[in-house]
């Protein structure tokens, strides 16, 4: 009996292949193989940083940065300047509750947060969603080298956010 991996503390889902196979003396055995896949940690630090809208309309800037906390909290910050006034803004804070990870924005005379649950992460990747929202109902962040793809989608209505690292 070989373990291929320690027990988990929770069932994980996993692919298992029956094999038949011929062992080196040439007798016909038979192998298990369970194959857990691909994890990804629930580790944002890739967002780490300060970040500047590329697809903005002209004569905007609008800048994202976003900063860790603690293990389980980031906290990011957005605003959009125009003739050097700041024209929007909003806070996000991205955190684990309970064992799930909370998206909650708040925007300049919001009365509470608009929470979004995290419903799917990759490596530099994750998507939260609050279908109760008026719009968004989903929000998604796809980071690809010093590119991130930002886009908040609801019903017919898709907005892309495209940003460059710049610190």
């Amino acid at each position: 009996l070989i373990t291929m991996w320690p027990p988990a503390r929770k069932p994980m889902p996993r692919l298992m292949l029956h094999r038949k196979m011929m062992t080196p003396n040439r007798r016909r055995t038979s192998c298990l193989l369970i194959v857990r896949p691909e994890r990804h940690s629930k580790n944002f630090d890739w967002l780490i940083g300060q970040w500047e809208r590329t697809n903005e309309e002209p004569g905007k800037t609008t800048i994202e940065s976003w900063t860790k906390n603690n293990a389980s909290e980031y906290l990011g910050n957005s605003f959009t300047l125009q003739n050097r006034d700041t024209i929007w803004q909003e806070n996000v804070r991205l955190k684990e509750q309970n064992g799930t990870w909370i998206y909650e924005v708040t925007q300049k005379g919001d009365p509470a947060p608009t929470p979004f649950t995290l419903t799917h992460i990759g490596k530099e990747s994750f998507i939260c969603e609050n279908k109760m929202n008026a719009f968004p109902k989903s929000i998604s962040y796809n980071r690809n080298s010093d590119i991130i793809k930002a886009e908040i989608s609801g019903g017919d209505t898709t907005i892309p956010f495209d940003f460059r690292k710049v610190k």
